[in-house]
This record gives structure tokens, sequence and C-alpha cells, in this order.
């Protein structure tokens, strides 16, 4: 009879902690995950497991003037920084810093064409794009609410993001019970080990951060940002005229294909299904060039000729997938004037 106080105890616990989880769904979770990234004030360390690289950063998230600011710093390897402002994002190194986008319209303005993958931002900006609707999602992805865990010392809950056909990956998603902030993320194949893995290892919450834990580090100098007048500046359309033959169900296209501001003679067009997402960039060329793929971590690049044309696709999807697309994409014209 001794132990019954003991016993009791721990069922109030066990019934007390229990429904933290379960009175939510996985999408009530994710929506959670979602405002957080609009509105929680956070800073902590991370590191980044991608393409058999391990990149330790450090990051600086809050809501300041009305937009989301983020700050990624990388700890290891050369010094550089990712500072993002609302809709303008720059890269900051010591010898070549640039501003890699400044409009709505920028068709994935970060991702290079074919000379590099590049990862900009950190992971928790990649969930923000969730936010143009779950349930939509939902006809391509599984959300399942799996328990409980712990990452960086605090609770988190767990979820799975299983894709329903083989054209997308899948994720395992920690998301802090607090706050709904993510913590740790995987991407999953169809078969095999991660490839790619974030986790905070030290998170904290505060009340607010001031602009200038948004400055470029010692030794790196911001690029100057573009003016209001030419940030607002439509980007023109492309003289090389294409479209794609053959895209998953599900994937849409944000606008017509249009030059990237980076890369004015690349036509750029991006697709997404609310979260996963794929940029095809077109170039004229004068002589083919050696088709490739290749891939880092989640993120894969196929190369094509096409009717005189360079098609690259990017994206964090399938590498068959990727290949199909740039396969079938069909050039419909282009002027001599972009050669």
């Amino acid at each position: 009879m001794k132990c019954w106080p003991q016993l009791l105890l721990g069922l109030v616990i066990t019934i007390h902690s229990w429904p933290v989880v379960a009175q939510d769904s996985a999408e009530q979770w994710l929506q959670k995950m979602v405002t957080a990234s609009h509105e929680a004030s956070f800073k902590g360390r991370l590191v980044l497991l991608s393409g058999g690289r391990l990149i330790s950063l450090a990051v600086f998230h809050a809501p300041i003037q009305g937009q989301v600011w983020e700050r990624v710093v990388h700890l290891s390897g050369e010094p550089a920084e990712i500072i993002r402002q609302g809709d303008r994002t720059f890269s900051v190194h010591r010898m070549n810093s640039s501003q890699l986008s400044s409009h709505v319209s920028d068709a994935a303005p970060a991702l290079k064409p074919p000379s590099g993958l590049s990862t900009t931002g950190s992971p928790v900006q990649k969930w923000e794009s969730i936010q143009q609707g779950i349930q939509a999602a939902s006809r391509y992805y599984r959300f399942e609410l799996v328990g409980e865990d712990r990452v960086a010392g605090r609770p988190a809950i767990l979820i799975e993001v299983e894709p329903l056909d083989l054209h997308r990956y899948g994720y395992t998603l920690w998301l802090d019970e607090e706050s709904g902030v993510l913590l740790r993320s995987q991407t999953n194949p169809l078969k095999g080990d991660p490839l790619e893995i974030f986790e905070f290892v030290q998170l904290s919450l505060v009340d607010e951060l001031s602009v200038g834990d948004f400055q470029a580090g010692e030794n790196l100098k911001m690029p100057k940002p573009l003016s209001r007048s030419e940030a607002e500046q439509p980007l023109p359309i492309s003289d090389i005229r294409w479209q794609a033959g053959w895209v998953p169900d599900g994937f849409v296209a944000a606008g017509r294909a249009a030059l990237s501001r980076q890369y004015p003679t690349v036509s750029v067009r991006t697709y997404s299904d609310g979260l996963a997402a794929f940029t095809v960039f077109c170039e004229a060329l004068d002589a083919p060039v050696t088709e490739s793929t290749s891939s880092r971590g989640a993120t894969v690049a196929v190369n094509r000729n096409r009717d005189k044309t360079l098609v690259t696709v990017v994206g964090e999807i399938p590498a068959v997938t990727a290949e199909k697309i740039a396969e079938n994409v069909k050039i419909l014209a282009v002027n001599e004037r972009t050669r």
C-alpha cells in the first residue's frame, strides 16, 4: 500500500502530459510551426549534415519592423553569412557579397544555375512556404503525429511527413513543444539513410532581438541594397519561350518565366507543391554542353540540352523526377539576341 501514492502520482503526470500532444493534430502542430516562423524571436546554434558535410551555424531569427529577419552565420570554413530582411536576402562574404533577392516576383533567385548547389538561409525558412496551404499539401503528403522526444534539451513533438508518390521526399520534424519552433528536421528518401539533417544543439527563446543582431560580422561587408524603385521594377519576360512538358501532379508554377536579376540572360520559373520546390533555368547556347546529374544532400541539379538551349532543373526532389522534368521541357522560340 505504501507504493500507491507514487503510482498515483505517476498516473497523474502521465495523464497531464500526454494531452499536450494528443489534443492537437499533426496539421495543427504544423500550423503552430508556421506561426512560430513568423512571430517567434529566438537565437541558437545548429548543425547541418548535407552531402557528407557537417556545417555548424549560428542563427538569429525575429520579427523586425513588421517583417521576418534572419541571420545565419557559418561557424566553420570561410566566414560567410546569409542575412534575410523581409523579402531581401543577402549573401555576405569577405570578397564577394551580393543581394540574392529583392522582389516577390524573383523566381528562386537564391538558386544558381548549373554552376552551383547552394544552401541559403536556415532550414527554418523552408517550412514557411507550407503556410500557403497545409490542407492542399495533404493531397500529396500524409502527416502523422508520432509522439514526443527531446532536442537541444527541450521537449519536442515528433511528426512524420510521408509522400504519397515517388516524386517527393519524406520528412521527419521535431517541433518545440513550448513554441512550435522547428528544432530538427531530416529529409528522407524512399529508401536508405536521411539525405539531410539539421538540428539545433542550443536554442534560446528571447523577448526580442535588435536590428544590431542582424548586422554582418567583423570583416564582412553588406552589399548596397537595391533602391525601392529598383526592387519594385517588374522583371522582364524572357526572350526564350518555353513550357514544361511534364511536372509531377500538385506542382504549380509561380508566375511566368522571367529573367533573373542575378543572371539576366537566364529564363527562370519556380514550381512548388506548397512544401517541396524546384526551379527550371533555360539559357540559349551556341553549342551543346556536357549533360549531367549531380546532387548534394537533398538538392539535385540536372543539365540537359534542348534545341540549342541549356535546361537546368534544381530542387529538393528525387533525381529521376528532375531528369524527367528537364527532358520534357519544350523550347518554343529563342530570340537571336539572347545568344
